[in-house]
């Protein structure tokens, strides 16, 4: 069904038979999407992935009478098993395009029966833009690939579960406050190195309502100074291993920093360490 509130947006809200973890294989494996993305008699005969966010989501439809659509994008968001976001805005690692079309968001959930409850928006820049892919036949065609999409993931073995749930490095540290605009650029930098290195995303924030307990506090954690403010940070990866594997990686890579004092603050208080999620709600 489309939402009749949403002015720049379509949205199509579908229960499937498949488990969750298979839909998730067919959005994100090429493959797997090259099979059901679009409404028969039309294809998608090439599909190229990278799945990670600043990684490409390029695809090719093709018609029956010869129509071809080469469609360059990215992956904005990444939860696995939950939620993806992906634009024709940018093409790989953030490069914008002369032209866009629209920003997809897929979002999952189990459903009580074990089946999957799958949300699925197109938003578009301006509202006559959404009245343009309405008119395309967003509903007929979107139902008859998802459709598809059901039919196919109840074929597909679902995702392992016992590498399945996200790993996360987690950072406490003080940053001296008249850093801050430096701090950024750093952080930014430093996460486009991990994310070429198989993280989902990297996430810096900066201390503003923090208070300082009685008996321990982040202040006293890592020994802020007063002329420090508290940074929390963390790195999500898709699994433990990509994670060992991604952190070789990173501090092999020359652009990663390779003395502390080369930091814009003092790594040697940094408090750091890996977790297993348990709960991704």
């Amino acid at each position: 069904m489309t939402s009749p509130t949403a002015e720049h947006t379509l949205t199509l809200e579908r229960t499937l038979a498949a488990p969750r973890r298979a839909v998730w294989r067919c959005w994100t494996e090429a493959e797997l999407l090259k099979q059901w993305f679009c409404p028969k008699p039309w294809t998608v005969p090439e599909a190229d992935f990278d799945l990670r966010v600043g990684g490409r989501m390029n695809t090719v439809m093709a018609g029956p009478n010869g129509e071809r659509f080469e469609n360059r994008g990215m992956w904005l968001a990444i939860e696995p098993f939950q939620r993806l976001v992906f634009t024709d805005a940018y093409t790989e690692d953030f490069v914008p395009s002369a032209q866009a079309f629209m920003t997809g968001v897929v979002e999952l959930a189990d459903t009580a029966d074990g089946h999957t409850r799958m949300t699925w928006s197109a938003r578009h820049a301006t509202a006559e833009a959404r009245a343009r892919h309405l008119d395309m036949g967003w509903e007929v065609g979107w139902n008859a690939a998802v459709d598809q999409l059901d039919a196919l993931a109840q074929t597909v073995l679902p995702a392992p579960t016992d590498t399945a749930m996200p790993y996360v490095d987690g950072f406490l540290l003080a940053v001296p406050s008249t850093n801050r605009d430096i701090y950024r650029q750093y952080a930014h930098d430093v996460a486009a190195v991990f994310r070429e290195h198989g993280a989902l995303s990297l996430v810096e924030c900066w201390g503003d309502d923090v208070p300082e307990g009685k008996i321990n506090s982040m202040h006293s954690a890592v020994l802020r100074k007063p002329d420090e403010t508290v940074v929390f940070a963390w790195i999500t990866w898709p699994d433990k291993a990509t994670r060992d594997s991604g952190m070789q990686k990173v501090f092999a890579d020359p652009r990663t920093p390779a003395h502390m004092t080369s930091m814009p603050f003092d790594g040697s208080r940094m408090i750091f360490g890996g977790f297993e999620v348990l709960v991704n709600a």
